[in-house]
């Protein structure tokens, strides 16, 4: 099938609602003030909340416990450009979050945003741990480099003491 005759399919809101509810990444559709107008069962679920505990309710409150919109914010960037932004955040909880906004724009101008948010924590502390084995690494190449240099200069001034000491019992 050609992707153009993907949308003439028609699908309606409890097939897409379906669709949406099985897909891992947080994805929620707010209008141009923030407030949450839908989200699916993920978004729900890493807010420990229930749907009607988080629609109509503004996303920078739920997710970061502020009254205003977040600095750097996807979602806030993508209305005020017109195109997809894209932003690490990261959320109260500690928990690393790669955040998606594309606006909607539609006929009589209303405006809406569709956020998309995967989950990188466990990406990012693996990059840390990762950073951390290579710098250790680092670390212990130059450690045992200096050490060998070092046995090397010890080992000569051992062996230059012990002909000393050896010429020195001779003479007495």
């Amino acid at each position: 099938m050609e992707i153009n005759n993907i949308f003439n399919f028609d699908i309606n809101s409890e097939e897409l609602t379906e669709i949406f509810n099985n897909i891992d990444y947080n994805l929620s559709l707010m209008d141009e003030e923030f407030n949450v107008l839908w989200t699916n069962k993920a978004y729900i679920e890493r807010l420990g909340k229930t749907y009607d505990k988080v629609v109509g309710k503004k996303c920078y409150y739920l997710w970061h416990h502020r009254n205003t919109v977040c600095e750097n914010c996807p979602c806030y960037e993508a209305l005020k450009s017109n195109r997809l932004e894209t932003h690490e955040r990261i959320s109260a909880e500690g928990r690393y979050y790669l955040l998606t906004g594309i606006p909607l724009i539609r006929g009589n101008n209303k405006r809406l945003i569709f956020e998309i948010g995967k989950e990188i924590t466990e990406i990012k502390i693996a990059k840390e741990k990762y950073r951390e084995v290579i710098e250790s690494q680092a670390i212990n190449s130059i450690l045992n480099n200096f050490t060998h240099h070092l046995t090397n200069i010890l080992t000569g001034i051992y062996g230059f003491s012990q002909i000393l000491e050896k010429n020195i019992k001779d003479e007495q």
